[in-house]
């Protein structure tokens, strides 16, 4: 674990330099759209397309890939709300899940996975400061916190020649972890440009990261913009789970009032 996050401390100090140097470059007189000398309200709502993955803390893998969560979702909601004032801007992103999958699948000879269920909270809350801004985009630095509260239901049968036994492994929990990161937009024409974001943190747990990256568009009102995003959690006690992963495309939509 120390050497995944010595791994992940480089990534982020190496993006923070390139970063850095490109906005330096780009950098004139001309302030950037990110900073409003009003308040500014941002909402955006958008579908992520994931697959979950992860370990119990029995040592059970289990995965949810996108397919098996449209086809077995009982609810989800995934959005921002913030506002943003000169450099600075305030947000909190929520998603919220709760899927379940009762199809049959043999884990080995004599195990069979009869259902998994999993219920996830995840809030964002975070404070970000424009450290350069200009018409060719922003570099912002920000720090907050990533909370998850999660619930893992896992029902197990045992398959000839043992005795058919049920056996239920159910948990649930929840973890706070402080982040610090990186945030922004590169401006490749008027309208096109590229949304970025990397946050790492600790607390709760042991380690969690947080990265995207994609295109967008600007129109008049609003800005549409499809990024590949990945959330990842190492639970240093696993008395819920062990690790988890959230990755995959998304799409959203954002609008300023």
């Amino acid at each position: 674990m120390k050497h995944l996050n010595r791994k992940f401390l480089s990534v982020l100090a190496a993006l923070c330099i390139c970063l850095f140097s490109i906005n330096v470059y780009a950098a004139d007189a001309t302030r950037s759209d990110a900073a409003p000398e009003e308040w500014e309200f941002v909402f955006e709502l958008y579908g992520w397309i994931a697959t979950i993955e992860g370990t119990a803390a029995g040592g059970h893998d289990f995965e949810f890939d996108f397919e098996t969560i449209v086809e077995n979702l009982d609810m989800t909601i995934m959005a921002v709300l913030g506002a943003r004032k000169n450099r600075w801007t305030l947000m909190t992103e929520v998603i919220y899940l709760d899927v379940e999958d009762t199809s049959n699948s043999n884990l080995n000879e004599v195990l069979q996975l009869t259902s998994k269920g999993m219920t996830d909270w995840i809030v964002n809350p975070f404070v970000s400061y424009e450290i350069f801004g200009s018409k060719k985009g922003s570099f912002q630095l920000l720090a907050g916190a990533r909370y998850l509260d999660i619930e893992v239901d896992i029902d197990l049968k045992t398959r000839p020649p043992l005795e058919p036994e049920n056996n239920n492994i159910s948990s649930s929990g929840h973890v706070w972890d402080g982040i610090v990161g990186v945030r922004g937009f590169y401006n490749l024409t008027e309208r096109w440009f590229i949304p970025y974001r990397m946050d790492i943190g600790t607390g709760d747990s042991d380690f969690t990261w947080h990265a995207f990256a994609g295109l967008g568009y600007k129109f008049d009102s609003y800005k549409l913009l499809a990024v590949y995003r990945h959330m990842d959690w190492e639970f240093e006690d696993g008395e819920v789970l062990e690790d988890l992963q959230v990755s995959g495309p998304a799409i959203g939509a954002i609008f300023t009032f």
